[in-house]
Parts: C-alpha cells; sequence; structure tokens
C-alpha cells in the first residue's frame, strides 16, 4: 500500500462527532491545532469538554450545532462517532458524495487519510483506496500522488453568494450551508437581520458601511477584506442581497481574487428585478403585452444612460437602487427617451419582507409618489 505525508496546515477540516469519547476528540484538535488546520466541530449537542470549549469561546476552533451535514468546502472530514451511531454509513456516504477526504477515526480500513495520534509530526498518512489488491503498484502510486497533489494545491476559497430579495425563505440550500461554515462572512446592512440569524455566533463578520456617498471606499475596504482573509488561509463569503452578478459588483470581486490566484464559486440568489414584481402578481413579461424587459441602475456614473433603450410599448423597464435619482430619471425618461407621461408605474418597496409595499402611480407622478410615502432604498421600480 502506498503511502505519502499529507501537510495540514490551512486546510479545512470538519470532525463530526457525538462526544462519546472526549479524551480522544481533545487529543485530535490539539493535534489538528498544532499542524495549523482549520478546525470546525459538528454536533448536534452542546460541547462538554471544557478545553475545547474555550478554543472555541477565543475563536481557535469553529462550532456548528445542529444537524450533522458533511459539505463539500472542506479538505478533509474526520468522523469520531460511536460505531453504533445510527447515522454513521449516511456520514460516510455523504463525504464520499463530497469532494471531502473522509477520515473514520478506529476504521483505517474505509479511510483516506489515517491519523496517527502518537506522532510527533505536522502531518498524517495517506492510503489509496481506490486500487485492488492485484493492481499494478507502480499504477497505484502515480493515481495517489494526483489524488493528494489536488489537496495540496487547494487554496481558499470566495464565495459570491446571493441570498435573494429579503426573506430567508428564499435562500438557496447551498447558500444556507455556506453561511454556517467554518468562513469568514463579509456584507453590508441591505441584508436583512433573519439571514444574519443563521450564521453562527462564534463566525467573524465584516460589515461594510456601504451608504450614500462612499459606496467606492466601502468597496475598497471590502476588497481588502477578501484578500487579507484569503491570504490567511480562510474561506469568505461574500454575501449579497439578490444574485452578486445584477449591480452587486460580484464580477470585480471574482477578478480580484483570481487574479491573487484564488478559487471563486458562485452561488447564485433571486434577483428582486423580478421576484419583487412577482411578489405582487406582476409579470416582467406577458405574451401580447411586454415580449422583453430592461434592468437598469439607478446608480449611473455621471448621469449618463447608455443602457436605457428608447420607449417600446412591448418592453418593461425595471429600475433598481434608483430612488436617490428617481426626480431626474422620471424627467429624462420622458425627455430624452420618449417615455409618455401617463405610462404606468409600479413601485415595490421592502419585497417578500412583512411589511412590503407597492405603490401604483403613472410616469409623471412618479417621484411625487416616492417623495410623499416612506419609501428608502429597498424599493424596485417597473415602468410599463
Amino acid at each position: 500500500m502506498f503511502c505519502i505525508d499529507v501537510p495540514l496546515a490551512r486546510k479545512q477540516i470538519l470532525v463530526v462527532t457525538d462526544q462519546s469519547d472526549p479524551h480522544l476528540l481533545d487529543q485530535l484538535c490539539q493535534f489538528l491545532l498544532k499542524s495549523n488546520a482549520k478546525i470546525t466541530i459538528n454536533d448536534s449537542n452542546p460541547i462538554q469538554n471544557p478545553s475545547i470549549l474555550q478554543l472555541i469561546r477565543n475563536g481557535h476552533i469553529g462550532f456548528l450545532r445542529g444537524e450533522i451535514s458533511i459539505a463539500c468546502d472542506y479538505h478533509i472530514t474526520i468522523i469520531q462517532v460511536r460505531n453504533c451511531h445510527p447515522k454513521k454509513a449516511q456520514f460516510i456516504q455523504e463525504c464520499h458524495n463530497s469532494r471531502s477526504w473522509l477520515s473514520i477515526i478506529g476504521d483505517s480500513q474505509n479511510s483516506d487519510i489515517v491519523f496517527d495520534l502518537v506522532s510527533d509530526t505536522d502531518s498524517v498518512h495517506s492510503q489509496s483506496t481506490l486500487t485492488e489488491p492485484d493492481s499494478d503498484p507502480i499504477i497505484s502510486q502515480e493515481i495517489t500522488k494526483h489524488e493528494l497533489d489536488g489537496i495540496n494545491e487547494r487554496t481558499s476559497t470566495l464565495y459570491l453568494v446571493g441570498v435573494g430579495p429579503g426573506s430567508v425563505d428564499l435562500m438557496t440550500i447551498r447558500a444556507r450551508k455556506l453561511l454556517q461554515s467554518d468562513c469568514v462572512v463579509i456584507t453590508d446592512c441591505l441584508v436583512s437581520e433573519d439571514i444574519f440569524k443563521l450564521i453562527p455566533k462564534t463566525t467573524q463578520i465584516l460589515l461594510a458601511r456601504k451608504t450614500k456617498g462612499r459606496a467606492n471606499q466601502a468597496q475598497k475596504e471590502i476588497n481588502e477584506w477578501i484578500i487579507e482573509h484569503l491570504q490567511n488561509g480562510r474561506n469568505v463569503v461574500r454575501i449579497k442581497g439578490g444574485d452578486p452578478f445584477v449591480f452587486g459588483r460580484g464580477g470585480e470581486e471574482w477578478n480580484l481574487a483570481v487574479s491573487q490566484g484564488f478559487n471563486v464559486e458562485y452561488v447564485p440568489g433571486i434577483s428582486s428585478c423580478i421576484s419583487a414584481l412577482g411578489a405582487f402578481g406582476i409579470p416582467v413579461t406577458h405574451r401580447g403585452v411586454a415580449t422583453s424587459f430592461v434592468v437598469c441602475t439607478g446608480q449611473v456614473q455621471q448621469g449618463n444612460w447608455h443602457g436605457v433603450p428608447e420607449y417600446s410599448s412591448s418592453r418593461t423597464l425595471i429600475l433598481l437602487m434608483a430612488i436617490t435619482k428617481l426626480e431626474s430619471i422620471q424627467k429624462d425618461l420622458i425627455d430624452k427617451f420618449g417615455y409618455p407621461t401617463n405610462e404606468p408605474v409600479a413601485i415595490v418597496y421592502r419585497a417578500t419582507y412583512p411589511d412590503q409595499q407597492i405603490f401604483y402611480t403613472v410616469l409623471k407622478n412618479m417621484w411625487t409618489t416616492v417623495s410623499e410615502s416612506l419609501i428608502k432604498n429597498h424599493a424596485t421600480i417597473v415602468i410599463g
């Protein structure tokens, strides 16, 4: 059997445990910490071991309490549960289905990684489980080296995660899992409070101050946070309202991380440009009425509306982030782009939240309707 040392420094490691052997769990965590690994413990029960509890409180170890789930975000998954645990077979199967390497404490035969806890080295022994007994040993060695190179080349990952229009129920399962993983979360105040409640209390959250007049400053700060934590070996979950690639500057952050040699994963979210209107039964296209739609941002640079087409009665125009410039937008649509003054308008405020509202008006009264209401930035506007 071919064996090779695998460095653990900065590897993301998930320890699935039922705390049936507290001493072994403590020994395992101390070994991993000495190896400079990034550890997250997953158990459905509170941690009982005082020394591990202190490590969690000090931020040295992450803790996920609740239903155990094997995610592909971890380089190595260690299963330390009783043989009679009702879900042990499920954990093993989930790990085999993910990209995570598997180590089952007390079961080296079915493990990809075998931990020698009495060793003073900062590495573990890996054995190939992909070869048959009569396999050519040279081929077996090449396969194992190739697979282990896959682990050694992995770097921290930036996850660009869309969390939808507001309601926590409209997030994807993938987004929820990432928020509960061992990571640094970067976001802004546009994300709902209910979504923050999904994030473990031990997770570091960096909140950007994206307020009026300082968006570029805030973005610079976000970019610095992203690179800093990726370089420190942490996974970064950058959550954005709606979808990261719809006026969310997700493309800029993608390019930034890739240019520094880091992995990036895109997790789509439901965009408010469609869902906010759909919440009130307004389709963006309708057979025989609207055959196309255009989505524009109100935050245009130097007042240039390059993306707005001339008026068409069969086209729906949707505006995002437009409230602060709505008065000038209304004037431009009528004077420059030929929109009728009586063109129907709907303004959706805080879509999918419990207090969502909609205001109906016409284009010539659009700004007046907004200025007389309590509408702020959480608004989607549809014209046509």
